[in-house]
């Protein structure tokens, strides 16, 4: 008989019920912990797989999600990271600075726009660092794409592991790699993969100028896994080298640090390093590393964790004196800033270095730092071509050779990390000074110029503009931003001096002045580096008020509204727009009244009047309401903020309450034709990267992905749906899984109709099918295909650009609004289209995308594949029969000949057109060992590396860009 009552059984199962939710919540905290720690410790694979484990037990743990994005952006995967760093900002309790972390992944996909957004949203927290990276979208933006004077591009012996930090040897390079292929035979080899990196030394071509197969550089006996980077005086003998913990695949300059120590050694005239010693101002608690030796060999710059510094890594000198290294010397603003200053190269003239703080394009970029008397004066930033989205440094260049390189870890590489060969196109440099060369604050007092006279006090000479307060005190530290001219920016010196870039072209250019504490000023300079120029700045009195503009129909934000501040004579003051939220600030004179113009296309113009308080803060908000809209004659404004009628002189008019179109105003534009209803996911005022509509790429299942330009914004839909029903039942799907929060539904006019589910869009095939299309009872209504890449409609398709992709699908194109779209499939389920994206990321094109099209269009049926089918369909059908070559088997090697060019792998070889190769050699083919199915395809055959390495060549000029050598050993094939 049982004898508990009931309420001590409820007892029970509470306790046992609270032991278990104890023991589940132990658990998961253990799993943090160990995550955390194996994220410190750099083991992001790791880290990432425990960090998923705890999401097993809390699916919405804002910090596990948060580090696995952290985890692919250390991998040097920020395109993966923000689908993670997106599910973490849903969070309600997220981490203040995931907005921060998800900015800088979007900013090194490219997407300055949606890292805009992102840095908007983190400076709510922290206004100084939010801003500054919101500066940086901005300066991105406009400079991004801009000419460059230099020229880049990637070096072929380059390989999928990383390759980095190469520096000057005499006419050599040395460089450090975790390639597997060139390893110490006298080293263990049972440490993991990559785990390890080598330096390596190599030399140009005289006759292609690519960089040959590397050697190990020291010998057999004295190598060391894991030395490097290494910097050498002008003449070999002097060397400074780290000793690293690297990690083939990860970002070398990670966020909380790396493990270096920095050495110096005595290089003898048989390549040997001798009296070997520590640098005497490493630390345990600290790093120490990326050296780079002055071509005297008597002056170290590095970069230091070291404490007291500005933030993270900072730049550092130390000069070699009566057989001592100097206390090393931070170089201070407005080089080094709180985030990562490295890898500086000094070439007796210029400091360069990369960071990841000063203004670029993402990532670490590459600058230059021009030498004032005792400190660095000028900071100028390389533009493209050095510099990526991406990680950009490790820079190192010879002004006398014009050839130089750089550390990458942009799109278009072999690698996680390569070395990018760079020259210059044309010279904007410094005009030259009547200083010698040692007077730089690497080697501080120490002047003395040639006549007597420092330039910079000569107003008649010196090329330099003077900035000063209202009482002509010279001002230093002020900003002077050349984004408008060719996209550098400086500070002025001590004595208020910035030196002119002088230029070989003329240039008339805005450039921007700004210090804190004082009005911004703008000047516009004719033959820019050829005159003296003196500015004023004003102190700053005013202070920052707050505004917002909505919808007067819908009470959504209105963002891109043009917010024109005037004085009541009509004079202008200022201007700005309204942000996503529709918000803008503005900094303005208090106890003071002023028009405030605001107009948008699409909206009817208004002009509010609006007194500011001393102790105000916001404007009030304001309504606008949409051009063309019946029964619109009155309006409620809010909080007091009426439309103005002919008030330029200050009077009001008694229609105050009714808002009528003045005589000048244009008439609304009329209204174009209703297609249907579509879901707006975003708007943004720059047309949107592929990397941003890839995140909206699992919304292809129920509609098709565009981009419509609107009212200068280019606008992310969804659609186009018939009826309102239709676009409804989507968008709940949207509301259910969050992404993205801000979508709402639209009527959709004037779209292009093919965009309507149902209709036919026009597409034409692209001269060749890659397979065989067998169609099989009904074609549903949505199909899935991959576009694989948006050209402008006059320009030319070369075919062969897409060769990598035989067997996977069939090739074709779709004509829309004046561009046409390349693209591959088609398959009837999304999960297909999955796989086939895979596929061809992994051969080739990392920036495919799912799309959808029309079950009902005729034009489309040949391509669609039949659904038992295969990536690897059985029938290929490319080019025409008459001019492909058919492939000469050969199995057996002839020992005299055991060098092969490897130019591809396919899926169908016999349909490989080797005409193009025909007088380098024969086209031989063998089962590829790892990879069932496919086929290497190979140009045989030659006697010796050196023989092969210049056919190579001309194999790499004729587009096979891929293209490396293979011996044959023993039957097997192995990469040189």
């Amino acid at each position: 008989m049982n004898t508990i009552p009931r309420a001590g059984w409820v007892s029970v199962l509470l306790l046992l019920a609270t032991g278990w939710l104890s023991a589940q919540k132990s658990t998961l905290n253990e799993d943090l912990i160990k995550a955390d720690r194996q994220f410190a410790l750099y083991a992001y694979n790791l880290a990432s797989l425990t960090y998923q484990q705890v999401l097993k037990e809390d699916p919405r743990n804002p910090h596990a999600l948060a580090r696995i994005g952290d985890c692919y952006y250390q991998l040097n995967n920020p395109e993966k990271s923000l689908e993670w760093y997106q599910k973490a900002i849903r969070q309600y309790n997220t981490e203040p600075d995931v907005n921060l972390r998800y900015g800088k992944a979007l900013m090194q996909t490219g997407d300055y726009s949606g890292a805009k957004d992102a840095f908007l949203a983190f400076a709510e927290s922290d206004e100084s660092v939010g801003n500054h990276y919101v500066s940086a979208c901005d300066y991105a933006t406009q400079n991004a794409k801009k000419e460059t004077a230099w020229q880049v591009k990637n070096e072929a012996l380059n390989t999928e592991f990383a390759d980095f930090c190469p520096t000057f040897l005499g006419g050599r390079l040395v460089y450090n790699s975790s390639r597997t292929d060139v390893v110490a035979k006298a080293k263990s080899t049972d440490s993991p993969s990559g785990s390890q990196n080598y330096l390596l030394v190599t030399q140009r071509n005289p006759e292609s100028g690519l960089l040959q197969k590397p050697q190990i550089l020291r010998s057999e006996l004295q190598n060391t896994r894991n030395e490097g980077p290494a910097s050498f005086s002008a003449d070999g003998r002097r060397v400074a080298f780290c000793r690293n913990n690297f990690i083939n695949g990860t970002r070398q300059i990670a966020e909380t640090g790396i493990n270096m120590s920095l050495y110096t050694a005595e290089v003898d005239e048989n390549g040997k390093w001798k009296n070997i010693k520590a640098f005497p101002f490493n630390g345990s608690n600290f790093a120490t590393g990326f050296p780079a030796l002055s071509p005297d060999g008597n002056t170290i710059i590095f970069a230091s964790t070291q404490p007291g510094g500005f933030g993270g890594w900072d730049i550092y000198v130390s000069n070699f004196r009566e057989g001592e290294w100097t206390t090393p010397r931070n170089l201070g603003t407005p080089l080094n800033t709180v985030g990562n200053e490295v890898t500086p190269f000094f070439d007796g003239d210029n400091l360069y270095f990369s960071s990841d703080w000063h203004r670029g394009f993402g990532g670490l970029d590459v600058f230059r730092a021009e030498l004032g008397r005792e400190e660095v004066s000028n900071i100028f930033h390389l533009g493209t071509g050095v510099n990526s989205p991406r990680d950009d440094y490790g820079f190192v260049y010879s002004s006398d050779d014009n050839i130089g390189y750089v550390t990458s870890t942009r799109n278009g590489g072999r690698g996680n990390e390569d070395i990018w060969k760079v020259t210059k196109k044309w010279n904007d440099e410094v005009a030259a000074d009547t200083r010698k060369k040692t007077d730089n604050p690497l080697r501080p007092n120490e002047y003395d110029y040639a006549d007597g006279n420092d330039p910079l006090d000569n107003n008649e000479s010196g090329l330099h503009l003077l900035i000063t307060d209202e009482r002509g005190n010279e001002l230093s530290g002020v900003e002077v931003d050349l984004s408008d001219c060719y996209g550098e920016k400086g500070y002025t010196d001590r004595d208020g001096h910035f030196s002119f870039v002088e230029l070989n072209k003329t240039i008339n250019c805005q450039v921007a002045i700004r210090k804190e504490g004082f009005r911004d000023a703008d000047i516009t300079l004719d033959k820019f580096g050829k005159q003296n120029v003196r500015i004023a700045l004003t102190p700053e009195s005013r202070e920052r008020f707050t505004g917002r503009v909505y919808d007067a129909r819908s009470k959504a934000p209105v963002r891109g509204v043009s917010v024109q501040i005037q004085f009541q004579d009509g004079s202008k003051s200022v201007e700005t727009e309204t942000d996503a939220e529709g918000a803008y600030s503005l900094f303005l004179d208090p106890g003071a009244s002023y028009l405030i113009n605001y107009s948008k296309y699409g909206y009817v113009p208004q002009i509010a009047k609006t007194y500011l308080a001393f102790d105000m803060a916001k404007i009030p908000s304001l309504l606008l309401e949409k051009e063309g809209v019946e029964n619109a004659d009155y309006v409620d404004y809010k909080d007091g903020i009426k439309p103005v009628e002919n008030a330029t002189d200050g009077a009001v008019t008694k229609t105050l309450w009714k808002k009528t179109a003045t005589p000048e105003q244009p008439k609304a534009p009329a209204i174009a034709k209703f297609i249907g209803y579509s879901i707006q996911l975003a708007a943004m005022p720059e047309e949107p990267s592929d990397a941003k509509l890839r995140s909206y790429e699992s919304l292809t299942k129920d509609g098709n992905i565009y981009v419509k330009e609107e009212n200068k914004l280019y606008k992310i839909r969804l659609g186009i749906f018939k009826t309102k029903a239709e676009a409804d039942a989507v968008y709940k799907k949207i509301l259910a899984a969050k992404t993205p929060k801000d979508a709402f539904i639209i009527e959709e006019y004037g779209a292009n109709e093919d965009l309507l589910i149902g209709a036919a869009p026009a597409v034409r095939p692209v001269e060749n099918n890659t397979v065989e299309v067998v169609a099989k009872g009904p074609t549903p209504a949505v199909l899935y295909a991959i576009q694989l890449g948006t050209f402008s409609s006059d320009k030319s398709i070369a075919i062969s650009d897409y060769t990598n992709l035989r067997g996977v699908g069939n090739l074709y194109s779709n004509s829309e609004n004046g561009f046409t779209q390349v693209r591959l499939g088609i398959w009837d389920n999304h999960a297909e289209a999955e796989k086939a994206k895979a596929e061809a990321v992994d051969r080739g094109f990392p920036k495919a995308l799912i799309v959808t099209e029309k079950g009902s269009d005729p034009d489309i049926q040949e391509f669609i594949l039949a659904r038992a089918s295969t990536l690897e369909a059985k029938n290929a059908k490319m080019g025409s029969e008459k001019n492909l070559k058919p492939l000469e088997y050969n199995t057996e090697t002839d020992n005299d000949k055991p060098y092969f060019i490897r130019i591809a792998a396919l899926a169908n070889p016999d349909r490989f057109d080797g005409s193009s190769l025909e007088d380098l050699g024969y086209i031989v083919k063998r089962k590829a060992a790892f990879s069932e199915g496919m086929t290497i395809i190979l140009l045989a055959a030659f006697p010796t590396e050196a023989s092969a390495q210049t056919i190579l060549e001309k194999v790499l000029r004729r587009g096979y860009e891929d293209a490396y050598i293979m011996k044959d050993e023993n039957g097997k094939l192995v990469r040189k």
